[in-house]
């Protein structure tokens, strides 16, 4: 059996990150992935006490599933 060769995530990673504010809606969190060209979205921090949060198309899809 053959093993993969090493490749470091810092190889195939996005380095651009796109912010949106956490009261972006749906739709509006959709066409800035498209208008950038990214499948996920880094949430902003509202304080400085509060963590990043990031959105994935993936999660979008799935929660639009569900709803059906």
């Amino acid at each position: 059996m053959s093993t993969a060769p090493y490749i470091p995530v810092s190889k195939v990673m996005n380095e651009e990150v796109t912010f949106v504010s956490g009261l972006t809606d749906v739709l509006e969190a959709l066409k800035t992935m498209k208008r950038n060209k990214v499948t996920y979205l880094m949430i902003e921090r509202r304080t400085d006490e509060d963590e990043y949060g990031m959105i994935s198309f993936s999660d979008i899809a799935k929660h639009v599933i569900a709803e059906n």
